[in-house]
């Protein structure tokens, strides 16, 4: 029988345990490497999340503003490159955490196309997608790329999730606006970190529908509601958490220094 790719059946759990077998071998591979070929094999693997996301943007021919890379998994690769390209320290604080929320939020909730095979194009998208979305940074950090974590790295997460979420916040009321004055089907759909298509994001978690229904509106067509101030929290939270479980592992030890990164941001 077909192994369905949906939240509860085998291919999920399929799906999870390959994530952890695959980064347990790429870490043990690459652990003997030097700092030159483990920073390589990321690099390849950052290079690769971008290259898969650009060929499934045009979906069913047509690229609307739903598909443009702002929800959190789809432009982690463009954090990720920032990343690598500039060795920044404080870079690789924000996406460590954000990246890791992000993913494990993903293939735990394993929004994928709903009651289809694990092989199933979409599917297999999709999972490759989180798999690099999350072992990549995590493999940053357990190959020694970056210095280990301090307690005050934590603000640069903060930081940087508030710069994204800003943005984030930003495009996704102008694309919902257009689509209000308009009705372009161009800009519908949008729901850039769940916090503006209330259907969708009621059909995952039910109880957010009342908070969509708690807005103020500036305009005829441009509106906020409480949702989005509830995401902010959220994910900061949800981040503190993750900094925090990330820190146990990450933070100083006795090590060699770090060869590649740090320097940016001396």
């Amino acid at each position: 029988s077909e192994i369905i790719l949906t939240i509860g059946q085998s291919g999920h759990f399929i799906f999870i345990a390959a994530v952890i077998l695959e980064g347990i071998a790429l870490h043990f591979i690459l652990r003997k490497q030097s700092d030159e070929n483990k920073y390589i094999a990321l690099f390849i693997m950052v290079l690769s999340l971008l290259f898969q996301y650009n060929t499934f943007f045009r979906t069913d021919g047509i690229i609307n503003a739903s598909r443009w890379p702002f929800q959190l998994c789809n432009i982690s690769g463009a954090f990720l490159l920032i990343c690598m390209l500039s060795k920044s320290e404080k870079m690789y604080h924000f996406t460590v955490v954000i990246n890791t929320v992000g993913a494990v939020i993903a293939i735990a909730m394993c929004d994928s196309t709903k009651n289809t095979g694990i092989f199933y194009c979409m599917n297999i998208h999709y999972m490759a997608e989180h798999t690099n979305v999350l072992l990549v940074p995590l493999l940053m950090g357990t190959l020694h790329l970056f210095k280990p974590l301090k307690k005050s790295d934590i603000k640069d997460v903060f930081a940087g999730f508030t710069i994204y979420f800003l943005l984030v916040l930003a495009v996704g009321t102008v694309l919902v606006s257009l689509g209000n004055k308009t009705g372009d089907s161009f800009y519908s759909g949008v729901n850039f970190l769940f916090m503006f298509n209330r259907d969708a994001s009621a059909g995952m978690l039910p109880f957010t529908g009342a908070l969509f229904d708690m807005k103020w509106n500036i305009t005829p067509y441009v509106s906020f509601s409480i949702v989005q101030l509830t995401v902010y929290a959220a994910f900061l939270l949800l981040c503190t958490g993750f900094f925090f479980l990330l820190y146990i592992f990450f933070r100083e030890k006795d090590t060699a220094p770090c060869q590649i990164a740090g320097k940016a941001d001396k």
